[in-house]
């Protein structure tokens, strides 16, 4: 992408970050959300979402609601029992 198609790009990408930094920022005042900072919590989501095209194609014997569900129950609860 470049100039403006980049800069519409850019707006959106920050847009939803921003929607996605108060919905965590108001879970952790709910203490629906552990208290941990709001920008670990949105880029560990974000940056597991963001390549999973990477990865999955490769894995693509992986059944899909597989995938759903634990990605929920990892990226919800974490790993440790």
């Amino acid at each position: 992408l470049e100039g403006e198609d980049l800069e519409n790009f850019v707006s959106m990408r920050e847009d939803y970050e921003e929607n996605f930094r108060k919905i965590i920022k108001q879970g952790i005042k709910a203490s629906e959300i552990q208290p941990r900072h709001p920008e670990v919590i949105l880029f560990s989501i974000l940056s597991t979402l963001r390549t999973l095209y990477l990865w999955y194609q490769k894995r693509g014997k992986l059944d899909v609601n597989v995938l759903k569900r634990d990605m929920l129950a990892v990226l919800l609860n974490g790993i440790v029992r």
